[in-house]
């Protein structure tokens, strides 16, 4: 008996922003990865649409984001991201919400 299940496996999604930009995830995206050359002034980034109970995205980035918009109705965004910065979030149909949950 093996105490391994199947892999998990996410859509992912590869960004490298400048300053100013606008990054939407695609449909059905889990994660999000931003890589962008230098520190970022300000960058938005829209989650995917049409969330379904229970979605999970993350996203991260390898630079710093001074000021960040995340679009769509969120419990707990974020304004700025840390050097590695990370978050998690997760939908509920019933309250038309993401949640952030890491």
């Amino acid at each position: 008996m093996s105490w391994y299940g199947p892999p998990n496996v996410v859509a992912t999604q590869y960004a490298q922003p400048t300053t100013g930009q606008t990054v939407a995830a695609a449909s059905g995206v889990s994660a999000l990865f931003l890589d962008p050359a230098g520190t970022l002034l300000a960058l938005t980034v829209e989650l995917p649409a049409n969330p379904v109970d229970g979605q999970v995205f993350m996203m991260g980035s390898s630079r710093i984001i001074t000021t960040l918009t995340i679009t769509g109705t969120i419990v707990g965004t974020l304004t700025t991201l840390a050097l590695g910065g990370f978050a998690r979030f997760c939908y509920s149909a019933s309250a038309s919400k993401w949640f952030r949950v890491g």
